[in-house]
């Protein structure tokens, strides 16, 4: 049985692959009721590693805080692709004030301007490695 400092680094990894998962798909604008479970399955693996808090005082063993605010978002943005499904709307993508990134171009098409900033480094890795955090719940 692995340690708890062996364990909490594999249990935190999973909560987040599971949450990038579901962001992937609501980000991408193809939510469904399976990236509601998908968010709700994100909500519970993040809720277990409240146990590998040092911090025992309250009720509640505490997160820490990247993983506290994607435990809040994966259970606001639940609720909201569960409700827009339920009365057949398209989810709305990401949170307040997310705008959807610009499509890739196809092969052989250039994007206009390209060049004007030296190419590399125009910060799409970053988003697609990350898939950083959108904007919190209203």
């Amino acid at each position: 049985m692995p340690s708890k400092a062996e364990a909490q680094p594999r249990v935190e990894s999973f909560a987040l692959s599971v949450f990038k998962k579901a962001a992937s798909e609501d980000l991408n604008g193809r939510a469904t009721r399976a990236t509601v479970a998908t968010y709700r399955s994100a909500v519970h693996f993040l809720e277990v590693c409240q146990v590998f808090s040092d911090d025992k005082s309250g009720p509640k063993p505490h997160l820490k805080q990247e993983l506290a605010e994607k435990l809040k978002y994966a259970k606001w943005k639940a609720i909201d692709i569960h409700k827009a499904l339920a009365a057949g709307e398209v989810p709305t993508p990401g949170g307040p004030g997310f705008e959807p990134p610009k499509p890739e171009p196809l092969e052989g098409e250039e994007e206009e301007g390209e060049g004007e900033e030296g190419g590399e480094g125009s910060g799409h890795e970053e988003e697609e490695e990350g898939l950083g955090m959108p904007p919190p719940p209203p």
